[in-house]
């Protein structure tokens, strides 16, 4: 085991060290692209962690004050959508939950569809109005 562990480790040793100097020298994919596509990418999982915060903060069998009874502790079922969603958001608190991941989300689309445009359209019509005011002097 000995002369093949050496054997191993020398081997491996050489190979990394022609890896690492003539292999990888240079990195060809690595540009501004990675983060841009980074930040794009925590928009969807910024969306998925809303969704799953309206399912753990009213999920009864997580987060149960002293007051439920067993009977309250289900698992959901495959039963109508309007009864599960009446059974989870029963309480206050999983109303208000859900209201805010709903609002976040609508607020996040109305910005970025509406507003976030509009200002674009603003902008264009400023650089335009700018552009014809230099093509007259």
């Amino acid at each position: 085991m000995y002369l093949l562990g050496f054997l191993f480790f020398a081997i491996g040793y050489w190979i990394y060290k022609f890896l690492f100097i003539d292999f990888h020298r240079k990195s060809w994919n690595f540009t501004e692209e990675i983060p841009f596509y980074a930040i794009s990418m925590m928009k969807f999982g910024l969306l998925v962690h809303l969704v799953m915060i309206c399912f753990m903060y009213t999920n009864k069998r997580l987060l149960s004050p002293t007051l439920y009874t067993p009977t309250d502790f289900y698992r959901p079922r495959a039963e109508e959508p309007r009864i599960f969603f009446n059974r989870r958001y029963d309480s206050v608190a999983a109303k208000v939950v859900a209201l805010a991941a709903l609002s976040l989300i609508a607020a996040y689309f109305l910005y970025r569809f509406c507003i976030e445009n509009c200002c674009d359209l603003y902008g264009n019509y400023q650089a335009k109005k700018r552009a014809a005011n230099l093509e007259d002097t």
